[in-house]
């Protein structure tokens, strides 16, 4: 983690940096829009895994746990498991934007709209039926 203070970042102040709400604390996060290219606002690789590691290694095992108990659920899975199956290659396949090809593998790709609602609520899949 970076621990040089604010005024070493070449910043006019820490109000200039968005914060990330987390349980315990507020985390001033330095934004990175573009490749490193000197600029003194990008994280670099270490600082991204200093900030996010736990947080993520938390959340895999999560998953890890999940997959564990649907496999040991009786019955059989509907197409939700098919769709987060599909959403968790992306994870692996090295590509950049994984975020947003997971996002898409959950979403509707249609842009009409249904007529009635299958159900009372969302499910967090698309079914793949149009």
């Amino acid at each position: 983690m970076d621990t040089r203070p604010i005024s070493d970042w070449g910043l006019a102040s820490k109000d200039s940096l968005p914060v990330r709400k987390t349980r315990s604390c507020h985390l001033l996060l330095r934004p990175c829009h573009a490749p490193l290219t000197g600029n003194p606002l990008c994280m670099t690789r270490p600082q991204v895994l200093d900030l996010y590691f736990m947080d993520a290694r938390c959340k895999l095992i999560e998953l890890a746990a999940f997959l564990d108990r649907v496999d040991r659920a009786s019955g059989d899975a509907d197409f939700r498991l098919a769709v987060f199956n599909k959403a968790m290659q992306h994870l692996a396949d090295g590509k950049p934007e994984r975020a947003e090809s997971v996002l898409r593998a959950f979403s509707d790709p249609t842009s009409t709209p249904i007529e009635k609602a299958p159900g009372k609520g969302a499910v967090g899949a698309w079914p793949g039926v149009a």
